[in-house]
């Protein structure tokens, strides 16, 4: 989705034309972003055609031309606050206006190797795989929304079914512990029950306890079938890596 930002105010006007272009340019790219990495996201391609070559070319030029642009807008941000052409609140927009170029640059490098690990995948024996686990606070003290992302090359062109579910390790009052997934979930999951073909994708919310310390979350997918490898992937908590 496109993010909406507002014009600095420029207290020198000779300099507004030049700090408008660069805006102009860095909410197009924004703009562009967004436009992929929902597209992508949301599978509005279909089938294999959503994994093509052009595409992820597509991708890897937007990414490098965002970062063209982000060294563009330092360089540029830089350079009006040492002229003092720009005052302290538009300064502020700029930063923050920054922050969400480099931010949606992250998010396309993330989405460009996602993709790749489902068309070029450095094993392409490797078959269903743990492609990601992500974690992010909420509002409520100790409550995390998670995600967890399985993929299988585009080469397998089959369903694969199964069960994923993760555990977090940490200590307790100086004690090693581990959390299973059905004791920490908000809606008491006690695994998810996948079914895919290329991705698969799962959310939800967890609670940990008071005086627990988290420091690795385990997340396990095993699929049904024989000759069928079960899958195991650790990640650090956030902060903790």
């Amino acid at each position: 989705m496109s993010k909406h930002f507002h014009t600095p105010k420029i207290v020198q006007g000779p300099q507004r034309w030049k700090l408008a272009l660069v805006l102009l340019a860095l909410l197009g790219f924004l703009a562009a972003g967004a436009w992929y990495g929902y597209r992508f996201g949301k599978g509005d391609f279909g089938g294999e055609a959503l994994f093509s070559n052009q595409q992820q070319e597509l991708q890897a030029e937007l990414v490098k031309e965002m970062e063209v642009e982000t060294k563009q807008l330092r360089t540029e941000v830089a350079k009006l606050e040492r002229a003092a052409q720009v005052d302290a609140e538009a300064a502020t927009e700029l930063r923050l206006q920054l922050l969400g170029l480099e931010q949606e640059n992250e998010q396309l490098k993330e989405d460009l190797a996602f993709y790749r690990s489902i068309v070029s995948p450095e094993d392409e024996d490797a078959g269903m795989q743990i492609q990601n686990f992500r974690l992010t606070a909420l509002e409520e003290p100790r409550r995390f929304q998670y995600e967890i992302v399985l993929t299988q090359p585009l080469q397998y062109q089959r369903f694969v079914r199964g069960d994923t579910w993760f555990t977090v390790q940490g200590t307790e009052a100086g004690e090693r512990k581990t959390l299973e997934m059905k004791d920490i979930s908000m809606e008491q999951d006690k695994l998810h029950e996948f079914r895919f073909k290329f991705f698969q994708n799962f959310t939800g919310t967890i609670e940990l306890p008071e005086g627990f310390e988290p420091s690795t979350v385990v997340v396990t997918a095993e699929p049904n079938g024989k000759n069928l490898t079960t899958r195991t992937r650790e990640f650090p908590w956030p902060g903790r890596g």
